[in-house]
């Protein structure tokens, strides 16, 4: 497998400053009180990235980018070494959303681009995450949704 280049290692991944404690709680970076071990029906995300791909998800399927000037970094563009294939797919998504390949020349507007459609996501998956005790079958099904709901419809092929 080749190495995937990664422009974006000191690049800040942003999330709604408002919503630090949210990404805590609904990670498993998030601790219980007791000390007890992490409960995935209650912090459905592994890590802050996952959280912020989701949100990037839900982001571009509203097809909006929101402006990202109250947004704080929660960790550098390094923390997509661990998965390579984010970067294939931040590029095809600023290459969608600007129109050209050129874009992937530029890779802080990449992130810009990315950090965008995260800050729609955010409080979209928060207000679905507040809803219910165990939050991670309503955003389960509610990422579902959206995917289905971008499908071609299987009439017209």
């Amino acid at each position: 497998m080749a190495a995937i280049a990664n422009a974006y290692v000191n690049l800040d991944l942003k999330f709604p400053s408002h919503y630090g404690e949210d990404l805590k709680k609904y990670t498993g970076r998030f601790k219980a009180d007791d000390g007890s071990a992490k409960d995935i029906d209650r912090s459905p995300f592994d890590r802050y990235v996952d959280f912020w791909w989701a949100a990037i998800g839900v982001g571009v399927c509203e097809n909006r980018v929101t402006a990202t000037d109250d947004s704080e970094k929660f960790v550098t563009g390094t923390v997509l070494n661990g998965d390579p294939w984010r970067i294939t797919h931040l590029e095809l998504l600023a290459i969608a959303h600007t129109g050209s390949a050129d874009v992937i020349t530029r890779p802080s507007e990449v992130i810009d681009i990315a950090n965008g459609y995260a800050a729609t996501g955010v409080p979209i998956l928060v207000d679905i995450l507040h809803k219910k005790s165990e939050p991670i079958w309503d955003v389960s099904k509610h990422l579902k949704k959206l995917v289905l709901s971008q499908q071609p419809d299987a009439a017209s092929e």
